[in-house]
């Protein structure tokens, strides 16, 4: 996926997965201001809740590329292997086009994917971020992998869409016709003061003109960008608005991290020096056993180990005095190393090790005996996990009752099977 792509993604994620959106304004102050205007002219009161700020809408385009792989492997192609089509290449694909429009519905642009409450959101909408990322796989695929590709990604994104809509929905409702224009102009500004340099930056463009270029190339414009952005600030505040001041008791955490003690664990870690000795750097095994003996003999006349290896050893961290750092014992493929070095105590030197590449000598230099993090040290770390869990589950509860009472239909509607 280009990289302007991976940039102007916006940061929705659905109503159960809320968290701090990437993009947006540039400080929450700036959010804040924004926010007590437009209450303002509502003539509603902020509830003050200084909660993290949730997003509503559909997820990052992430599964594009491994919807995208897994289409392309299962037709046989790779973007690597991409080629500009031949005529007869063009001929056979126009073919196939209408292969698949004789065999199945093929969703257009313009169609509706769903209606809430009446509104319509159109393809176009769904694919938007997509875009791209389509064009340039296009030629790589059939129309079938691409036709399935674009459906996929509407059944992916589809919800994120009518959650976004739902909460519009509910804040428009607040606003009479002439306060949703005032609005409107408050976002403009807010836009333009706050979110167009950023933009601007991420572009690389010198001027509004590039951005509007860049934009229009990727399938978009600044004026979708911006309605689209808007819907994100608006929807975001007021599910914030909107949600309880959730809190944490100490008997909460406590049993949270009993459940997470697993995690918390620490398994025991050794570090140790080592001496390696390599046949084919020797000329052959005799010549590697010599040079050990030597090895062993300097250590025993009062050489120190750091010196012995950086006199001897044919090892990777030789001139460092062949410090290896931290590690579990578990993670060491040599099992005769991993047995030496547990049998070892602290500043002791273990036996000679032979195997089929050469012979270490190893002194064990540290050991950290297995353990758990205390309660203290994570208990900041499990209040904010519980917290976000709290928020999640009354977002997920107030988008439901937007749901319970709101008229959403689907173009998938009609493929499920009746009860």
């Amino acid at each position: 996926m280009p990289a302007v792509v991976r940039q102007l993604r916006p940061p929705l994620i659905p109503a159960a997965r809320f968290c701090l959106p990437s993009g947006g304004m540039r400080c929450a102050a700036a959010r804040l201001v924004l926010w007590a205007a437009l209450l303002g002219m509502c003539g509603c009161r902020s509830s003050g809740n200084a909660v993290d700020n949730p997003v509503v809408g559909p997820k990052p385009p992430r599964m594009a590329e491994e919807i995208l792989a897994q289409l392309e492997a299962a037709d046989g192609r790779s973007p690597e292997s991409s080629e500009t089509t031949s005529g007869a290449e063009a001929a056979s694909k126009e073919q196939q086009i209408l292969q698949v429009a004789a065999t199945q519905e093929v969703i257009r642009d313009e169609d509706v994917a769903a209606r809430v409450n009446g509104k319509p959101i159109f393809v176009s909408e769904v694919l938007e971020r997509y875009r791209p990322a389509l064009e340039e796989q296009r030629s790589r695929m059939s129309p079938q992998a691409y036709h399935q590709l674009r459906r996929q990604l509407i059944e992916k994104e589809l919800e994120g869409h009518i959650e976004q809509a739902l909460v519009l929905d509910a804040i428009r409702k607040k606003f009479k016709t002439e306060q949703w224009e005032e609005l409107q102009q408050r976002l403009d500004e807010f836009f333009y003061e706050s979110e167009l340099p950023d933009l601007q930056e991420r572009l690389e463009a010198k001027s509004l003109q590039e951005v509007e270029a860049t934009l229009q190339k990727h399938g978009t414009t600044l004026s979708a960008y911006r309605r689209a952005w808007g819907d994100r600030q608006l929807a975001a505040q007021w599910v914030r608005e909107q949600l309880p001041t959730a809190s944490v008791s100490r008997q909460e955490l406590l049993a949270a991290y009993q459940q997470r003690i697993d995690q918390y664990r620490e398994p025991e870690q050794i570090r140790w020096q080592q001496c390696w000795i390599s046949n084919v750097a020797s000329g052959g095994r005799e010549g590697a056993r010599a040079r050990m003996q030597q090895a062993v003999e300097d250590l025993k006349n009062g050489m120190s180990f750091d010196d012995v290896v950086r006199k001897h050893s044919d090892g990777p961290l030789a001139k460092s005095g062949g410090h290896w750092d931290w590690a579990s014992p578990d993670s060491l493929a040599n099992d005769r190393l991993c047995q030496t070095l547990q049998e070892l105590q602290v500043n002791q030197v273990g036996p000679v090790i032979e195997d089929e590449r050469g012979f270490q000598l190893v002194k064990l230099t540290g050991r950290r005996p297995a353990s758990v993090k205390p309660f203290e040290e994570v208990q900041q770390e499990l209040r904010e996990s519980l917290l976000q869990q709290k928020r999640e589950a009354a977002a997920k509860e107030l988008i439901q009752k937007l749901r319970a009472e709101a008229h959403i239909e689907t173009m998938f509607d009609r493929q499920k099977p009746r009860s």
